[in-house]
């Protein structure tokens, strides 16, 4: 064969001298774990090292794909399923270490307010940090579904607004007589409706979409608030109020210039990642094509997974939206897609099987997803037909035309063809298991029956949401597939070149929202993706993803790079023998990406070698 017809995945059997002891030495040093365990436990001297997983431990965390391109490029040959621990996934996990549940918070803010605390010491320590911005973020959940039950209000959509409020009220902490009141909960609650109404009051006065705290302080610098030492209740004798009531002012612009109201203690900053300040909400993890994106959302999905985190993960967006499998059109204008729902489901049963099994049903929250994943609530702002219908209808003021136009050209046929279907879309999950004890109830009622499949998923979502019985992660690799059209068509989308849009197929829209900070124990990580796209890079602004929450992968160091390598030979991937000189030319060649690694082997020194040993 000739270079050019060289297959490098074909096995080429190559004469290898036995490993010296210095060599064994290193190979060892190669790898942290063989079982799949121990990412808890990794520090900066596991860098560059490999965990191995069995691979039952590998299938349980992704049953159908892995991420990215690792199921072909890594996995394809000897079945070695492994990760390598690189600077930004462990810097990333070092932050979502940081996150506990409510029951095992014990913070007594009684004392605190009592002891009249020096909160400028406390907020230096990370862990307390944490742990009070853990409960503030749910204090300010709770006053949202007080405030607004319908989740209409979109003052909190964005990450950067929620919390920068809850950054805000953390750094209020070091001032009197304000502190006090923050740390009693009632209090607090009343001082975060404040912020809210702010919120609201521009958010309707200048009929626009703030998406970054800073917008807002630029509108509004100071917010005004009443305290009242009677607010205090038993605890109104530590207010550190002379009078009985006063008026304080909160200057928001003076914490817009201090670390862009994302302030943290400094071993917090020291090993995190440069410019990311999302432990609580997420990330969109982005780079050049072949940075290692995947890999990262790998490497925080094994690790929530040996942490006992419920995940919800899905590898591969872009199945969602390239047309190969069959979709169907809900009544309220949706599409459905009832095989890949189905799939969906059985990833998360496999995954997660402990957990549902024993996870409880909040039923006060149950049977609100209608067939298509959509919330009760958000269908009161939707648009009601002549026969009762609800379906989504928005104006275009550019091409002066409503999106629901299509239906003046239905023919007769097309119209009964609808009203027969009818009754069959409007049955929701809910119906058939009305009472559901755990989550694995509903998930086997959707495997079972399909069509209710996303429903099913949209439910659970649902109770992950908003559950404190354990940490949530939601990973999703190929994010970004979702925010150009899809290869599906129909001729109700003229205007778009007939591609239906991924916020209008139902799995997509359940997930596309960057929603983490809504999340009650959790977060939400995401990535891009280029693998389809010659010399195409998309970056955080193209999808306007907020600021602090973005993470862009760097280049492998030169020791990272040679254990990969390294590993590469064990595996099977490189078949030939390689110098030192000529590692550190791939290291060069590739900028130390992943992508330029395999080609910078597979398209020069592999022939090189070939044509050597003929």
């Amino acid at each position: 064969a000739s270079p050019s017809n060289l297959d490098p995945f074909e096995p080429i059997k190559v004469i290898r001298k036995p490993l010296t002891y210095d060599e064994y030495e290193d190979r060892e040093n190669m790898f942290y774990s063989y079982d799949g365990e121990g990412l808890s436990y990794h520090t900066f001297d596991t860098i560059g090292k490999y965990t191995i997983f069995p691979e039952s431990h590998w299938k349980r965390m992704f049953p159908r794909e892995s991420p990215g391109q690792f199921d072909h490029n890594d996995f394809n040959r000897r079945n070695i399923y492994a990760l390598m621990c690189t600077e930004e996934n462990l810097k990333l996990t070092y932050d979502l270490a940081r996150k506990t549940l409510p029951k095992d918070r014990k913070i007594d803010y009684a004392d605190l307010i009592k002891r009249s605390s020096d909160m400028k010491e406390i907020l230096k320590d990370e862990v307390m940090f944490v742990q009070l911005y853990q409960d503030f973020c749910l204090d300010l959940l709770d006053v949202m579904k007080e405030r607004d039950p319908k989740g209409l209000s979109k003052v909190y959509d964005s990450p950067s607004i929620f919390d920068g409020v809850v950054g805000i009220l953390l750094r209020e902490l070091r001032k009197k007589p304000i502190r006090n009141f923050i740390l009693y909960q009632p209090t607090r609650k009343k001082i975060m409706n404040d912020f809210t109404d702010m919120l609201e009051e521009l958010f309707e006065s200048k009929d626009i979409f703030l998406k970054e705290l800073k917008d807002v302080i630029e509108l509004r610098r100071i917010l005004e608030i009443t305290l009242t030492k009677a607010d205090l209740g038993d605890l109104a004798e530590y207010s550190e109020m002379i009078h009985d009531e006063k008026k304080y002012k909160i200057y928001l612009q003076g914490h817009q210039k201090y670390c862009f109201h994302f302030w943290r203690p400094e071993d917090m900053r020291e090993y995190s990642l440069q410019g990311f300040k999302g432990f609580n909400t997420g990330c969109f993890v982005w780079g050049r094509s072949g940075s290692g994106k995947s890999g990262t959302l790998a490497y925080a999905t094994a690790w929530a997974h040996e942490n006992n985190w419920v995940v919800i993960s899905i590898p591969r967006a872009r199945k969602f939206t390239d047309n190969r499998v069959k979709i169907e059109r809900h009544i309220n204008g949706l599409y459905v897609q009832e095989q890949l729902a189905k799939e969906l489901l059985e990833d998360l049963r496999i995954s997660n099987l402990a957990h549902f099994e024993k996870m409880p049903v909040d039923l006060n929250i149950y049977g609100k997803m209608d067939k298509t994943g959509v919330h009760d609530n958000e269908l009161a702002t939707c648009h009601t037909d002549e026969n009762g219908i609800k379906y989504f209808r928005e104006y275009d003021p550019k091409r002066r035309v409503w999106n629901d136009a299509w239906k003046e050209h239905l023919t007769e046929f097309e119209l009964k063809q609808i009203t027969k279907d009818t009754p069959k879309m409007l049955e929701r999950i809910s119906h058939f298991v009305k009472e559901p004890k755990t989550l694995l109830e509903i998930a086997d009622y959707g495997i079972e029956h399909p069509e209710q499949a996303t429903c099913a998923i949209a439910e659970i979502v649902h109770q992950l949401y908003n559950t404190d019985e354990a940490n949530v992660m939601v990973m999703i690799d190929g994010y970004t597939e979702w925010f150009r059209p899809s290869e599906y068509t129909s001729f109700r989308y003229a205007n778009s070149g007939y591609f239906i849009p991924p916020h209008d197929i139902a799995i997509p829209r359940l997930f596309m929202k960057f929603d983490g900070h809504k999340i009650r124990n959790g977060v939400k990580i995401c990535a891009a993706t280029q693998e389809s796209y010659f010399n195409h890079k998309v970056t955080p602004e193209m999808i306007e993803s907020p600021k602090c929450y973005n993470v862009e992968m760097g280049p492998l160091h030169l020791n990272e790079f040679r254990n990969a390598v390294r590993f590469f030979q064990i595996d099977g991937k490189i078949f030939t023998d390689i110098k030192e000189w000529r590692i550190e030319q791939m290291h060069m060649e590739s900028q130390g990406y992943w992508k330029g690694l395999y080609e910078s082997y597979f398209k020069t020194i592999s022939h090189f070698d070939y044509e050597k040993r003929e």
